[in-house]
């Protein structure tokens, strides 16, 4: 070959590494190799990936469940424990700030302990919660356990995206997030009907309560089944921990072990690199798109939360629906929108992730 046609393919192949290293998201992409790029990072087959994304699925249902059972069960609550409606909304919110309380410790908390096991005992603890506040009438016990029910619930809204984007299928990968998604309002949805049902058809047998209890019950199966699943089916950082566990063993100077360990990131903020809030602060405020993001989300999430937490006790005592229509009209809201919203984004934003690659390789021709 000559020295034309050497430099020639060098150039070639160099343009093929940067046009598949490109990644305009500025997200780690899983990478084919015969595009020129790295192993996919994580290699799952097809029935077992569907296992665990269908525990996460049902994980992200019963979580969000009380999240529906509660506004539609505002005038039982009210009328049993006598609150008002500041006090019915503390109900509510509570589980947001607990959420967003416990979200500084979910990175490090995966970075030390197995996935599975942390998923597998908060969804435990979120059942204890549950079970607790369905025998509960003190109102700092209920504001308690519904702030702690938002902590615990973090772990798995927070890692669920993460696996989803490390393990799916690469053609599948915004699809399968875009479901995940929608099992939040599909989980609300559920809850709604559900304690709106026994409201209005079973008033005198059974209550409010009954809809948390049966919660609690149904997170106790899939609870176990994550801390009977394989450790690397679910943990993302799986390989990086046996790496570190294998220096340890060989290494004596603690100084030694943490220079040598790679940096893992697992979400927007990397806590091998960044120790202090203020750093972590600057480098968020710092990414433009996630700002922008974020508050966004802020400004949706702050109408569509105060709607759905009272729209069913403004219809039924302003605009003097019945409770059945009431609770038809509200299903009907909850169920469409959102998913139809989640499932067009996901099979758009794979499409165009199709149509990248096939750009890639008529530039590479």
């Amino acid at each position: 070959m000559s020295n034309s046609n050497l430099q020639s393919s060098n150039r070639l192949g160099a343009k093929a590494v940067e046009l598949t290293n490109a990644n305009p998201s500025g997200l780690e992409e899983k990478r084919s190799p015969k595009f020129g790029g790295s192993s996919p990072t994580k290699k799952m087959p097809e029935k077992s990936s569907k296992l665990i994304f269908s525990l996460f699925l049902m994980a992200n249902l019963l979580i969000n469940y009380d999240g529906g059972v509660i506004p539609a069960s505002l005038e039982q609550i009210e009328n049993e424990l006598h609150i008002s409606y500041t006090q019915e909304a503390a109900l509510g919110s509570l589980v947001y700030v607990g959420l967003s309380a416990a979200s500084l410790f979910v990175s490090p908390t995966f970075q030390r302990f197995q996935a599975k096991n942390i998923l597998g005992f908060m969804l435990l603890l979120k059942a204890i919660s549950c079970g607790l506040f369905s025998v509960c009438s003190n109102i700092v016990v209920l504001y308690t356990l519904r702030l702690l029910m938002g902590m615990t619930q973090a772990f798995c809204v927070i890692y669920a995206p993460v696996w989803v984007n490390e393990f799916s299928p690469k053609e599948r990968s915004t699809t399968w997030m875009g479901i995940l998604h929608a099992f939040v309002p599909i989980g609300i949805m559920v809850g709604f009907v559900f304690a709106a049902i026994i409201a209005n058809y079973f008033a005198g047998i059974l209550t409010w309560r009954f809809a948390f209890q049966v919660q609690a019950i149904g997170e106790v199966p899939i609870a176990l089944f994550f801390f009977f699943q394989d450790n690397k089916k679910i943990d993302v950082l799986a390989d990086q921990k046996e790496l570190s566990k294998a220096r340890k063993k060989d290494l004596k100077d603690q100084n030694a072990i943490n220079s040598s360990q790679k940096v893992v990131r697992m979400d927007t903020i990397n806590y091998n690199e960044v120790k202090s809030i203020v750093q972590q602060t600057k480098m968020i405020l710092g990414n433009r798109t996630l700002v922008l993001t974020s508050v966004s989300l802020c400004s949706l999430f702050y109408v569509v939360t105060g709607v759905q937490y009272w729209s069913s006790l403004y219809m039924i005592r302003i605009m003097k629906m019945t409770p059945e229509y009431a609770m038809i009209s509200f299903g009907f809201i909850a169920i469409t929108a959102p998913l139809a919203g989640v499932f067009v984004g996901g099979l758009t934003s794979d499409s165009l992730v199709i149509f990248r690659w096939a750009t890639l390789l008529i530039k590479l021709k």
